[in-house]
């Protein structure tokens, strides 16, 4: 198997404290849909400018747009498992340019992901990106990752990158706001080799085109760390 190129990227303290408060309220109050802000459109909330600015600040490419939506475990929100984010409007599997989680709560939740593209029957390498507040993790959209099972109370902020725009998404509600205030230092997070032992986790994928996928994870983890575990495929 070629080795991968996934690499995520992954930034610290992107934001400040009223800033994480004021996004976790708004995110609370628009819904479980999934919408859309466009980069040329006037943003209807905090959530939306915030998005136009975390773009402009961290990539350099241009874009259409992006999806977003808020996740809030464990009520409202199902377990889906690893998947590949794509255009669900359609049968074609199309996948966004980028993924990014901002997390908005320290917790010993956080993400997975992995170098299976669409097609993969399993990885070679898998990232454990554990939750801090006002993290930022991006990836490329044609790989799969997976929420990882929570029972505490927190909030994060889902988005995809798209140089299209994805079946019949809608604008979000209009919200009065404060723009936010990010960080102006950059502190990019390392990724480190767990030195301990790791447990391996089976999961149902998400797509219902795969069956069962089997990920090792570190068993002793420092809060807030991100770590690789190369699978040896």
């Amino acid at each position: 198997m070629a080795k991968s190129n996934l690499y995520p990227k992954i930034y610290r303290h992107i934001h400040d404290g009223h800033t994480n408060y004021n996004l976790s309220t708004q995110l609370k109050r628009i819904g479980r849909d999934n919408f859309w802000i466009g980069m040329d459109d006037t943003p209807h909330n905090l959530i939306e400018e915030y998005l136009q600015q975390l773009y402009k600040r961290f990539f350099t490419k241009p874009c259409l747009g992006i999806e977003y939506w808020a996740y809030i475990p464990p009520e409202g929100n199902t377990y889906t498992g690893p998947h590949w984010d794509s255009d669900e409007s359609i049968e074609e599997k199309i996948f966004p340019e980028w993924v990014g989680v901002v997390d908005l709560y320290n917790s010993a939740s956080g993400l997975m992901v992995n170098d299976m593209v669409y097609g993969d029957e399993k990885p070679t390498e898998v990232f454990w990106i554990y939750q801090e507040e006002a993290k930022l993790t991006l990836f490329e959209g044609k790989y799969s990752y997976m929420e990882l099972p929570n029972l505490e109370t927190n909030i994060s902020l889902y988005f995809d990158v798209w140089n299209r725009r994805p079946g019949d998404l809608v604008r979000s509600l209009p919200l009065e706001y404060e723009p936010p205030n990010f960080k102006q230092m950059i502190l990019k997070q390392k990724i480190i080799k767990p030195t301990g032992e790791t447990v391996p986790h089976t999961h149902t994928c998400g797509d219902k085109e795969f069956d069962y996928i089997t990920f090792n994870e570190p068993v002793f983890k420092r809060d807030g760390a991100a770590y690789q575990v190369s699978h040896g495929c």
